[in-house]
């Protein structure tokens, strides 16, 4: 029986798929995808960073640029070939990936990376961040809160952090640990270039123990090991304390006094009654 309607169009139409699928060939299905571009979470300054950069087709240029439009490989995927760069080194890894290494990072080299399938104007991007470990030490001087004189109040102590040659590439807080009290020290915001700063605390007398400074820069948190105080020893000595022991020298240094005071003026009497007698 002929088929009528919505019923012939549909037979049409799956016969038409079948004959359009048996004639495409694989690069006819193949999908058109941005990059895949990876980059390292952190990388210290003068050591190397590895990025990769992947491409959904094999007839392309993948061109690597950093921030600024900084020049880095160019890779044809196609005949398996990099571009020479001096501080660079890019490499077809097979047919689909490549990689990036940076010999040397470097400051002006953290930021958004590109990486670009140059035929089909599909680009990609991702952070290169960098961090420098900072050298540091570590100095206390005692100070006796004088705004009450209840004895509750105890000796606090000013602790300062010197900082030389910081650097992180994204968003940074630095974290004092004395003993098992972790004490917030500083949050700044990306840097520039390496730069030296301090910050100083207050501890209360009950804070004490071995210090520990720590770094974190983006998502990675690292120890710093400084010179100077390595140990905040424990103050026992309050200001009720001191006030007491200070009320008990004053009260010794008194009757010394009078005593002595007492004991001369026996002393004449006795000297002048002799006199008197001869």
């Amino acid at each position: 029986m002929p088929l009528y309607g919505g019923k012939t169009f549909t037979v049409l139409s799956g016969i038409l798929q079948v004959y359009v699928l048996a004639h495409l060939n694989r690069n006819h299905l193949s999908v058109v995808c941005q990059p895949d571009f990876r980059c390292p979470e952190l990388s210290d300054l003068g050591s190397s960073a590895r990025l990769f950069c992947s491409a959904s087709n094999t007839d392309t240029n993948i061109i690597y640029s950093g921030p600024g439009d900084l020049d880095a490989p160019h890779c044809n995927l196609t005949r398996g070939l990099c571009t020479s760069i001096a501080g660079y080194t890019g490499t077809v890894l097979d047919a689909n990936d490549t990689e990036l290494v940076i010999h040397n990072v470097q400051p002006g080299m953290a930021g958004s990376w590109k990486c670009k399938d140059d035929l089909r104007s599909l680009s990609s991007y991702c952070t290169v961040n960098a961090v420098q470990i900072p050298s540091c030490n570590i100095t206390s001087d005692s100070e006796i809160d004088t705004d009450t004189d209840t004895t509750s109040v105890q000796l606090n102590r000013s602790v300062t952090v010197d900082l030389k040659g910081l650097y992180c590439s994204t968003v940074f807080n630095f974290t004092l640990q004395v003993g098992n009290t972790r004490q917030h020290l500083m949050t700044s915001e990306a840097l520039d270039q390496p730069t030296d700063k301090n910050n100083t605390l207050i501890l209360a007398d009950t804070t004490y123990g071995e210090t520990t400074l720590i770094f974190t820069c983006g998502n990675q948190q690292r120890n710093v090991t400084c010179g100077g105080l390595a140990h905040i020893p424990k103050n026992t000595e309050n200001k009720g304390t001191k006030n007491t022991t200070a009320a008990v020298i004053g009260s010794v240094v008194g009757i010394l006094v009078v005593f002595v005071i007492t004991v001369g003026i026996f002393t004449a009497l006795i000297v002048r009654k002799k006199k008197i007698l001869t």
